[in-house]
């Protein structure tokens, strides 16, 4: 809690969402359900705004299922866009990888990895926040 006011983005996956908010992201299948994760998200910067921290951006990641941005001025407002994102939520699937079966040889390390490469595009090249998440 004491660093709550100084954290420019959050970058959990989902389960680790759940563990710092205590509301579960995933549903009676042990899925991911989008409802969750946004009351979660929700949870999280409500905690972070009552630290007097209101602009912390959320990053959840999701494993081979991709990911969703939230911004700093997400309300969980508005109407959903085509893709299922409300306003200010921008999502990334997965892509293809160039492995014989299209499968990952090892996944050790590619949520840092990912996250790594988002901040660098993001914040030392100046990339929004779509760009950065491919």
């Amino acid at each position: 809690p004491a660093l709550l006011p100084y954290l420019g983005v959050v970058a959990p996956n989902e389960s680790e969402l759940t563990f710092i908010t205590g509301v579960e992201t995933k549903g009676p299948d042990g899925k991911p359900e989008l409802q969750r994760v946004r009351a979660a998200v929700a949870a999280l910067k409500d905690s972070c705004r009552a630290a007097g921290n209101p602009s912390v951006e959320v990053l959840v990641t999701f494993g081979g299922e991709g990911s969703l941005h939230f911004s700093a001025g997400w309300d969980g407002a508005g109407e959903a866009a085509a893709d299922g994102a409300l306003p200010l939520e921008c999502r990334m699937g997965s892509f293809v990888l160039g492995t014989a079966d299209g499968r990952p040889v090892d996944t050790t390390g590619a949520g840092d990895c990912f996250r790594g490469s988002y901040v660098a595009a993001r914040y030392a090249d100046g990339k929004g926040v779509a760009e950065s998440l491919r």
